[in-house]
C-alpha cells in the first residue's frame, strides 16, 4: 500500500510541474503576440483624458479666480463710496463750522464797529434804533444757538431710541427662541413620561409571565437533579448486573 501511494504522490507533483510549465510558456507566447500593443492605446487614450481634465480644471480654476477678483473690486468699489461718502460728511460739517466761525465773527466786528459808534455823541433817537437793532440781533443769536441745541439733542434722543429698540427686538427674538425650545422640552418630557407609563403597564401585565417562568426554571433544575440521580443509579446498577453474570458465569 505505501509504494502504491508513493507513485500517487509522483504522479500528482509531474502533474502539476506539467501544467505550471504549459501556463508560464503561455504567458510568454502573449507577451510576444502584438495584440499586446492595445494596452498602450488605451494608456495613451487615458493620457489624453488626463490631459482634458486638466485642462477642465485649469479653466475651471481661471473662472473661480475671475469670479474672487471681481466680488474684490467690487468690494473695493463699495469701500471707496463709503469712504467717499464719509469724507462729503465730515467736509459738510467743517463747512458748517466754518460758516458758524464766520458769522460769528461778523457779528463781532459788527458789535465793534456799533461800539466805535457809540463812542460819537448821538442822539437819543440813534440810540433807541442801536439798541433795538442789538436787541434783535441777540434774539437771532440766541434762536440761532437754541435751533442748534435743539437738533443736536434731537440725533443723540434718536440714536439712544434706535439702538433701545434694536435692543428690544433682539430681546424679543431670543424670548420667541426660548420659548420655543421650552415648548419643545415640555413635549420631549410628556412623551417621555407618556412612555414611562406604557412601559410599567407592560412590566405589570408580564409579571405573571416572569413568575411563572422562573417556576418553570426551577422546575427545569429538580428534573435536572432527578434525571442525574437516575443515571448515577443506572450506573450502579450497570456495574452490579455485571458483577452478577460474571460471578454465574463462573
Amino acid at each position: 500500500m505505501s509504494q502504491e501511494t508513493e507513485t500517487k504522490v509522483t504522479k500528482t507533483k509531474e502533474e502539476n510541474s506539467t501544467k505550471t510549465k504549459k501556463n508560464f510558456q503561455e504567458t510568454e507566447k502573449e507577451k510576444q503576440n502584438p495584440k499586446d500593443s492595445t494596452p498602450n492605446k488605451t494608456k495613451k487614450k487615458k493620457r489624453s483624458s488626463k490631459k482634458k481634465e486638466k485642462s477642465k480644471h485649469k479653466t475651471k480654476t481661471k473662472e473661480t479666480s475671475d469670479k474672487k477678483t471681481k466680488e474684490m473690486e467690487k468690494n473695493k468699489e463699495e469701500k471707496e463710496k463709503n469712504e467717499n461718502e464719509s469724507k462729503l460728511k465730515t467736509e459738510k460739517e467743517k463747512d458748517k463750522k466754518q460758516e458758524n466761525e464766520n458769522k460769528t465773527e461778523k457779528e463781532k466786528e459788527k458789535e465793534n464797529e456799533n461800539e466805535t459808534e457809540t463812542i460819537k455823541p448821538k442822539s437819543k433817537k440813534e440810540q433807541q434804533k442801536e439798541l433795538r437793532k442789538k436787541k434783535r440781533e441777540e434774539k437771532k443769536k440766541l434762536e440761532n444757538m437754541t435751533n442748534q441745541l435743539q437738533e443736536g439733542v434731537l440725533d443723540c434722543l434718536q440714536k439712544q431710541l434706535l439702538l433701545g429698540i434694536e435692543d428690544f427686538t433682539l430681546l424679543e427674538k431670543m424670548n420667541k427662541v426660548t420659548g420655543e425650545k421650552y415648548d419643545q422640552i415640555y413635549n420631549d418630557t410628556q412623551k417621555t413620561l407618556e412612555f414611562l407609563s406604557s412601559l410599567e403597564e407592560k412590566k405589570s401585565k408580564f409579571e405573571p409571565y416572569i413568575e411563572e417562568a422562573n417556576q418553570i426554571i426551577k422546575q427545569m433544575d429538580d428534573l435536572e437533579t432527578i434525571v442525574d440521580e437516575l443515571d448515577d443509579f443506572s450506573i450502579t446498577l450497570e456495574k452490579t448486573f455485571n458483577e452478577i453474570l460474571i460471578n454465574e458465569e463462573i
